[in-house]
C-alpha cells in the first residue's frame, strides 16, 4: 500500500480504528523523504475510537498524471470493471466495494440459463505431482449489449483472478490439437462468450501459476488438461454462433416464415451468476430444419376518403368499431357481387 500512495499524491493520512482504539498515520511524503535515519513513519495512537470501525485511507495533492486519469469517466468505468473481476469470489461472499458510490457487481460472471440453453459446467478433480487440484469450468453465453471488452476466459487460483477477458491462444483460442479440430480464433461473432476457469488446491505451488502469482504458467500439467478442455467449450459456442446465423439467414430467405427457435431461447432465458448453474454441456435448442413453406398470396392497399358522418353511419348499422373494418366489407361485398 506504501507505494501505491506514494505514486498517487505526496500527502496521505491512514485511520484504522476498532471498537477499542485507533490509530492515524498523517504524512508529508516530501517531508519525509528528506528525513534523516530510519525511514519511519510518524504514529497516534488513541484510545478513544472513532464512532464506527474501520479503515479510511486518503491521498490529496495528487500527481497531475493521476489526476487527469481520475479526472477521466472511462478510466472509473474500467477500474470498477477490474475490481468486480478480481474480487469476485469475494464480492460473491459478502464483501461490499464501490468507487465513487457505485457498486462492484458481478455481471461480467453471469450466463443465460433456461428456455432450452445450458451453460458448460465441469466439476473435476486432477494430480500433478502427487497434490490434487480441483479444476472447475463455467462457460456459457453472457449478457447482450455489455463491452466486447468482456468477453473471454477469466482463469482464477485459489480465487485469485490471474487471467482476465483474454482472447488469445493462451486459453486456447486459434489453436488446435494434433488429430483434432482446429480452434477459431476470436472475434466479434463471439463477443457474448464467457468462460471462467477456477484452480483450487491447498497446495499453492501445485496451481498453475508463476512464482509471482500474477501469471499463467501455461507449461503447467494441469493447465494444458484444462486447456483442452477449454477448446472444446470453444468450438460448440463456434457451432451455436454459426446455428444463430443460419436460423437468421433462413429466416430473412423465408420473408418471415420460418420459426427462430435460438433467437426466442436467447430472449427468454434469465441471466443467472455463473457460480449458480448446474453440471451440464453446453447447448442451445436446434434451429428449425423443415421445409421453408411457399409463400402466401401478396397484398396490397387500398386507399380512398369518405364524408365521416356516412363512414359512421355504416359503421353502425355493420356492427363494426373501426373505419377498416368497413373498408374491409366494402371491398369484401363489391368483389361477390362482381367475381364471384
Amino acid at each position: 500500500m506504501k507505494r501505491a500512495v506514494f505514486r498517487l499524491g505526496s500527502n496521505f493520512r491512514v485511520v484504522s480504528s476498532t471498537a477499542e482504539t485507533q490509530f492515524v498515520v498523517d504524512v508529508d511524503v516530501n517531508q519525509w523523504r528528506e528525513q534523516e535515519g530510519d525511514w519511519t513513519f510518524p504514529m497516534e495512537i488513541a484510545d478513544t475510537p472513532a464512532d464506527e470501525a474501520g479503515t479510511t485511507v486518503e491521498v490529496w495533492n495528487l500527481r497531475e498524471g493521476v489526476r487527469e486519469l481520475f479526472g477521466q469517466e472511462s478510466y472509473a468505468q474500467g477500474m470498477l470493471l477490474e475490481v468486480a473481476d478480481r474480487y469476485s469470489e469475494a464480492i460473491k461472499e459478502g464483501l461490499r466495494i464501490s468507487l465513487n458510490r457505485e457498486p462492484a457487481d458481478l455481471r461480467v460472471h453471469e450466463l443465460l440459463l433456461g428456455s432450452g440453453i445450458a451453460p458448460e459446467h465441469q466439476n473435476e478433480e486432477l494430480v500433478t505431482d502427487g497434490q490434487r487440484v480441483g479444476l472447475r469450468i463455467i462457460a456459457g453465453i453472457g449478457p447482450d449489449r455489455r463491452p466486447v471488452a468482456e468477453s473471454g476466459w477469466y482463469v482464477y487460483c485459489n480465487g485469485r483472478l490471474v487471467l482476465g477477458a483474454d482472447r488469445t491462444a493462451l486459453t486456447g483460442w486459434g489453436t488446435g490439437e494434433p488429430g483434432g479440430p482446429d480452434v477459431p480464433a476470436w472475434h466479434n461473432q463471439y463477443a457474448r462468450f464467457r468462460g471462467f476457469v477456477f484452480f483450487t488446491s491447498d497446495s499453492p505451488a501445485a496451481l498453475p501459476w508463476t512464482t509471482t502469482k500474477t501469471e499463467i504458467d501455461a507449461s503447467s500439467d494441469v493447465y494444458r488438461n484444462a486447456v483442452s478442455r477449454m477448446r472444446s467449450v470453444i468450438r460448440r459456442f463456434a457451432t451455436f454462433t454459426n446455428e444463430l446465423d443460419s436460423e437468421r439467414d433462413r429466416h430473412e430467405l423465408g420473408e418471415g416464415r420460418t420459426p427462430q427457435h435460438i433467437k426466442s431461447a436467447l430472449e427468454n432465458a434469465q441471466l443467472k451468476l455463473a457460480s449458480e448453474v448446474p453440471i451440464a454441456k453446453f447447448k442451445v435448442p436446434e434451429r428449425d430444419t423443415s421445409p421453408i413453406p411457399p409463400p402466401g398470396p401478396r397484398t396490397t392497399n387500398i386507399q380512398f376518403r369518405a364524408e365521416s358522418s356516412r363512414v359512421d353511419e355504416l359503421k353502425e348499422a355493420l356492427d363494426l368499431s373501426t373505419n377498416r373494418q368497413v373498408g374491409e366489407e366494402a371491398f369484401e361485398r363489391l368483389y361477390d357481387e362482381e367475381i364471384c
